[in-house]
Parts: C-alpha cells; sequence; structure tokens
C-alpha cells in the first residue's frame, strides 16, 4: 500500500500498519541495521514498553533483510514506513512524524535502531510528554548519563558542537547536541486548522526537559 504524499513528505510505503493503541509513537530509523534492530527491539519488548507505546520502524532503503514484516511483528511493531522517495535521515524521520500526525498521537519519541542507546529511558521520556513537556532530550552528559566507547574524536565533537548550536536547541549548553533519544509533544496550531509538530508558537516559551541517557557502543576488542 503506497500512501499520497502530503506537501514536503517525502514518497513512501506503509508496508505494516495496526490500529493505534497509545497516545505516544516510539520511531525507529533504520537502514541495513541486522542484527542491532533486532536487538534493540527484544530490549524494548523484554521492558514491556508496549504497555506503554506503538512502535513505528521507518526504513530507508535496507537490503538486509532486518525489516521483514513477520520478524518485526513477533517483536511488537506496530507499523512499518519504508522511504521510496530521495532524501537520507531526515526524509524518513518526515515520512514516520506525517504517519504519527495522520494517526492522531499525542507526541513521539525518536531513539536510533543501531542498538547504541538504552531504551530504558523511553518510560520517563513518556512521563514527561504526559506532565506537559513540549520537548524533553536525553543527554550522556547529564547525571546518570552513560557514554561508553564513545571514540575520542566524536565525544570533542559532540561537546563542541553544542557552542554552535541554534540557541532553541542548546538545552544546558552543549546536551542537546549529544543525544540519546528525542521526545516531542504534538503541537495543535489552530491557525493552519492541522497539527504541527515542535516548539509551540506563542507568547509562552516552550515546556523544555532533559534526561539522562545511556550510549554503549560495542567494542572492537
Amino acid at each position: 500500500m503506497t500512501l499520497p504524499p502530503p506537501a514536503e513528505v517525502p514518497a513512501h510505503e506503509l508496508r505494516l500498519e495496526a490500529p493505534r493503541r497509545h497516545r505516544w509513537l516510539v520511531v525507529v530509523p533504520v537502514i541495513d541495521e541486522g542484527a542491532r534492530l533486532h536487538r534493540l527491539l527484544g530490549r524494548m519488548q523484554r521492558l514491556g514498553l508496549r504497555d506503554r507505546v506503538d512502535v513505528c520502524v521507518v526504513d530507508g532503503g535496507s537490503r538486509d533483510g532486518s525489516v521483514a514484516v513477520e520478524r518485526l511483528r513477533a517483536l511488537d511493531v506496530q507499523t512499518l514506513i519504508v522511504k521510496t522517495g530521495p532524501g537520507r535521515l531526515s526524509a524518513q524521520l518526515r515520512c514516520a512524524y506525517a504517519h504519527a500526525l495522520g494517526k492522531g498521537y499525542d507526541g513521539v519519541i525518536t531513539i536510533d535502531g543501531n542498538d547504541k542507546d538504552d531504551p530504558s529511558a523511553i518510560p520517563s521520556f513518556v512521563d514527561a510528554l504526559a506532565e506537559g513537556v513540549d520537548f524533553v532530550q536525553g543527554s550522556r552528559f547529564v547525571p546518570g548519563g552513560v557514554a561508553e566507547n564513545t571514540p575520542l574524536l566524536r565525544h570533542v565533537a559532540i561537546r563542541a558542537s553544542g557552542a554552535t548550536a541554534p540557541p532553541c536547541w542548546r538545552i544546558q549548553g552543549s546536551r542537546c547536541s549529544a543525544r540519546s533519544s528525542t521526545a516531542m509533544s504534538c503541537l495543535h496550531t489552530s491557525a493552519r486548522g492541522r497539527r504541527d509538530w515542535g516548539f509551540a508558537a506563542s507568547s509562552s516559551r516552550p515546556r523544555v526537559d532533559i534526561r539522562p541517557g545511556k550510549s554503549r557502543r560495542r567494542s572492537r576488542r
């Protein structure tokens, strides 16, 4: 089944779909992640996250068989979107967020499908969104955050990049750039007659929070 692409949403196919069960959608962008994706989804399954969130895998064109529908369904994935148009990660996310808006989700939580980030933080993000926070950022650099086997150059680059990030994204200095996962609330923009993802366009400042995240790269030794 091919979804008709709205304006600025890349062409994509919906290859797995189930009715919406929860207010929150976990979006997992992938491309050729192989067993890493299955490990991540298995961890989410063992945490019992299906009782609090729906899960959407958005694929950028994997050729390794990792997004086989039956395998994903067995790992409690409700939705599989395959991007067929041009673009990379940002295009994948636009497809997934458009789907979430169309389904009426109140918010999304985004976590990479490479199994480097700990999904045990997801309930904390859900709680924050349910309490009315507009944007939640996971960071390995706040108390309680963990970074294991991060290459030195990457570590330095992540810390330095926060200094040049746009002010609205600089949550407590450089920590926004060091993300392990991201959650956004779905905001209603009555002037446009539709729902938009992002910060509230109002006179009041959006509620932003930062939560500890855990990023663990597998050692090459």
